[in-house]
């Protein structure tokens, strides 16, 4: 008899489809008890496909253009999302978070790996539904983690995104970004 298929259910998710053969990054799977597993991604990160690894990267977020998929200069898993070059000022890539009061009263982290060399880029967090504070994205052409802090809200959503503060001819890569409880304070 043949073995039943193996379904992969998010916590607060939705069942997908069966797969039988499943993939986590570095050593995040843990055995529960049974034939169950855990995968650990950090447990608090409230981001859908936050390491961009989905057969089709963009999945759950908001992104400008056709983003593609990098399997050569990664940072974690298998892949990068590489967001195209665009041509005026506006959000390139987001994601957010609907019911972000659950965290109301404690500290937040809105964070992303990026590399690319423009000077035009910044990552933001979004508190409320709205922008609430941008950095400037590190123009060196290596990966570097930009992080944010905030205030969870009483109501309403949190998020991250990247910008473009202009036109840009250069593209921007990102990889394991990260929404939850601060860990970095």
């Amino acid at each position: 008899a043949a073995d039943p298929p193996v379904s992969l259910t998010g916590q607060q998710g939705t069942k997908n489809l069966p797969a039988w053969n499943l993939e986590v990054p570095f050593s995040q799977s843990t055995k529960t008890g049974g034939i169950n597993e855990l995968i650990e991604t950090g447990s608090a990160n409230v981001l859908t496909n936050a390491s961009f690894e989905h057969s089709t990267p963009a999945t759950g977020w908001t992104a400008a253009g056709a983003p593609t998929a990098d399997t050569t200069t990664y940072l974690q898993g298998k892949k990068a999302l590489v967001l195209p070059v665009i041509a005026a000022a506006g959000d390139m890539l987001a994601q957010n978070f609907t019911n972000c009061s659950q965290f109301s009263g404690n500290n937040m982290e809105a964070s992303i790996y990026l590399k690319t060399t423009t000077l035009v880029a910044q990552v933001c967090s979004v508190v409320a539904g709205a922008e609430y504070q941008c950095v400037a994205v590190d123009s060196s052409g290596l990966w570097k983690k930009h992080v944010l802090n905030f205030g969870a809200p009483t109501t309403g959503a949190c998020g991250i995104k990247v910008k473009a503060t202009a036109a840009t001819a250069v593209t921007v890569s990102a990889d394991a970004a990260y929404l939850g409880l601060a860990t970095n304070i």
